[in-house]
């Protein structure tokens, strides 16, 4: 399961990437807020994809491994579209030290402290949850 999760992150993280990239880039010139748009589509997008995935784990696990990566996908279309959003919207002289605090922030919100936080909730329900069956109600 390591495996095939590492496959699909890696390829949905960089198919959203150039995903998100490319439409930003097609769609500024027509429309000023594009790029917005673009973060917010990702992310509305990859909502059903992410309850879909959860739904299916058990019927059908590979809709659910082809919804994680869409899911995966669609989360990633933000991070050059991000990136950019940051560079243009800082000025010049204060532009690494802007980028270097939103990787910083990125980090401490999500890959630094998720692990924390999923444990902690993990151990809250498995110390004396006795329905088990609700897991499979989702």
């Amino acid at each position: 399961i390591g495996l095939i999760f590492g496959v699909i992150a890696c390829l949905g993280g960089l198919s959203g990437v150039l995903i998100g990239y490319s439409c930003s880039r097609y769609f500024r010139s027509r429309y000023p807020t594009a790029d917005s748009w673009v973060c917010a589509i990702g992310v509305a997008v990859s909502i059903p994809c992410i309850v879909l995935s959860i739904a299916l784990a058990r019927q059908s696990p590979t809709i659910s491994w082809l919804s994680i990566f869409l899911a995966v996908t669609f989360l990633s279309t933000n991070w050059s579209v991000v990136v950019d959003i940051l560079l243009y919207v800082i000025i010049p002289q204060r532009r690494s030290t802007a980028q270097s605090l939103q990787i910083l922030t990125s980090h401490i919100l999500g890959d630094a402290s998720s692990p924390f936080i999923i444990g902690a909730i993990s151990d809250a329900f498995s110390s004396d949850f006795d329905k088990f069956h609700i897991q499979d109600s989702f």
